[in-house]
């Protein structure tokens, strides 16, 4: 990463997803660990009036070095043991928004698979087991992720969605070829090269805003 070059966008895009990423948190808890969530917002919005007034590339390395500091300290509260029950809800709710989109292109296998992995989720989570959850959950989102990655018009939109991170990559003239090997791609009607293309930008993205995790809100493009 040149920070002399592009440090601002890039520091700018770590506290903007770390940002993103604290409101999902905030709304997953439900107003519990009211006192950590309050300390990381006060961190977090340090960095941003850091941002406003640094001018070095040094300062840029020093708040995207704090904003990845900052996904730690989430991935710590989002994992504590007496609040992943309320984290494991909120993620079976977003992997049951993705699968409105994407039941209706299921084979009934597939659908069955599914209803009987949220009933074991939902029984596993009134249970508190935890690691049965998070499996059903994973396999939930399986079952959706293999209906989007084998969708043209889902992969043309992820596309333009991570095209859109230039500011992000690692290696912007690597960044810049998968660009124009993915609008190829497009214009090819090559799905499986669209499927390489995509794997390889999400490779070269410090935190990509939105295109790996929320699968409900990509999913919305494909219709």
């Amino acid at each position: 990463m040149d920070f002399s070059a592009q440090g601002e966008a890039f520091a700018g895009h770590a506290i903007a997803a770390v940002d993103k990423d604290l409101e999902a948190l905030s709304e997953a808890l439900d107003g519990a660990a009211a006192a950590d969530l309050g300390s990381l917002r006060r961190r977090l919005n340090e960095q941003l009036d850091r941002l406003r007034d640094t001018h070095d590339p040094d300062g840029f390395r020093s708040i995207t070095e704090e904003a990845r500091h900052l996904r730690q300290d989430m991935s710590r509260l989002r994992h504590r043991s007496d609040l992943r029950t309320s984290v494991l809800r909120s993620e079976l709710s977003r992997v049951e928004r993705a699968y409105q989109h994407t039941q209706g292109f299921m084979t009934e296998g597939a659908q069955g698979r599914f209803d009987q992995q949220r009933a074991t989720a939902e029984d596993a989570l009134d249970r508190h087991d935890i690691d049965l959850a998070e499996r059903a959950i994973d396999g939930m989102d399986t079952l959706n992720w293999a209906i989007l990655l084998s969708d043209p018009t889902f992969l043309a939109a992820q596309f333009e969605h991570l095209a859109e991170q230039r500011s992000a990559s690692t290696d912007p003239s690597a960044f810049d070829k998968l660009i124009l090997q993915g609008r190829s791609a497009v214009s090819q009607a090559n799905p499986e090269e669209l499927r390489r293309v995509n794997g390889e930008l999400f490779d070269l993205i410090a935190a990509p805003a939105g295109g790996g995790d929320d699968v409900a809100a990509l999913a919305g493009l494909r219709r």
